[in-house]
């Protein structure tokens, strides 16, 4: 299967509106009073933050033709625990064949949402360009920029109550805008405010930094002895959750990366993402399995600003470059 490939590009007004029309059909939950007041002081800060989002949305708004209370509810203040499981790795220094960093990643979720993937490339005016891959109509949930700093999120489960703050879809972005670095990238995201509770591996050529954010606190990670692996766990609460699939998932790949005896390739990546034993491939496989597992893997060499999409499992579908 073929990726589909989306270029935007022009002012954020102006990607603003092209997105906006793609999303005419978006169906938005009801928003009470409260979720629309709660929405605008997401937006403020968001505008505060980050003001290129605010002119973004504006020509969302202008071409898609939604109700703006409740798309601005939905857009900034929406505040659902995310569902899904990912396996998010990056390997760095001496344990790679060159030195240089890999990123590798499994998006695991409902497999009916496959049919809106796609990669896109998106260049704002005066902004780094970037690219990507996504199911999201909001943003990208995996990014490189042309600094190739590379970010992939996971979700993690509550804590602490939402409160006004940056969804993460703008969290990625204002990463990809502003961000060259892996350190700059996770001083950001240690210092936003978050509506929702998620983690961000953020990778450059050199290194590569864990950022497990909530509505009260962050925490940030660094690689050990040139591994770093999250999931959909906080790395301080692993012994309390040793049985779960997620916790399973992490010791998995981080035994099996430290048990390779040669220097860590690619292939060597795109192997441990295709594990079936620690679930890091997950779910049934076919194209009519139901209910849901990785529904796409990420290969990402940020020295050379390459990305690689397998839109499936890894196990079995071919990677395909993410053009710029």
């Amino acid at each position: 299967m073929a990726i589909t490939h989306v270029r935007f590009s022009g002012t954020r007004r102006e990607i603003g509106r092209t997105q906006g029309y793609r999303i005419r059909a978006l169906r938005l939950p009801p928003a009470s009073p409260r979720d629309i007041v709660f929405g605008n002081r997401c937006r403020a800060v968001a505008a505060r933050l980050h003001p290129g989002i605010e002119d973004e949305f504006e020509g969302m708004c202008e071409a898609s033709s939604l109700p703006v209370e409740a798309f601005t509810s939905y857009y900034f203040g929406r505040t659902a625990p995310a569902a899904g499981g990912c396996t998010n790795i990056a390997v760095t220094g001496a344990r790679t064949s060159n030195g240089d960093t890999l990123v590798g990643r499994n998006y695991d979720w409902d497999y009916a949402d496959r049919r809106w993937c796609e990669a896109r490339t998106i260049s704002p005016e005066g902004e780094p360009a970037r690219i990507g891959y996504t199911h999201h109509w909001g943003g990208l949930c995996d990014v490189m920029n042309d600094a190739g700093l590379t970010l992939c999120i996971a979700s993690l489960p509550p804590e602490g109550e939402p409160r006004p703050g940056i969804q993460w879809h703008i969290a990625v972005d204002l990463v990809a805008a502003t961000c060259r670095t892996a350190p700059e990238a996770a001083d950001l995201l240690a210092s936003l405010p978050h509506v929702r509770s998620l983690a961000y591996l953020v990778a450059d050529r050199a290194t590569a930094r864990l950022v497990e954010t909530s509505p009260r606190n962050a925490q940030v990670y660094e690689a050990d002895d040139g591994i770093l692996v999250g999931t959909n766990t906080r790395t301080d609460a692993l012994a309390a959750h040793a049985e779960t699939a997620s916790v399973r998932r992490r010791t998995r790949a981080e035994n099996l990366l430290r048990a390779a005896k040669e220097p860590l390739t690619t292939d060597t990546v795109i192997r441990v993402l295709s594990d079936h034993e620690g679930g890091i491939c997950a779910g049934r496989h076919g194209p009519d399995a139901p209910g849901g597992g990785t529904i796409w893997s990420l290969i990402a060499e940020p020295a050379p600003r390459r990305a690689r999409v397998a839109p499936g499992h890894p196990c079995d579908t071919p990677f395909e470059d993410i053009l710029w």
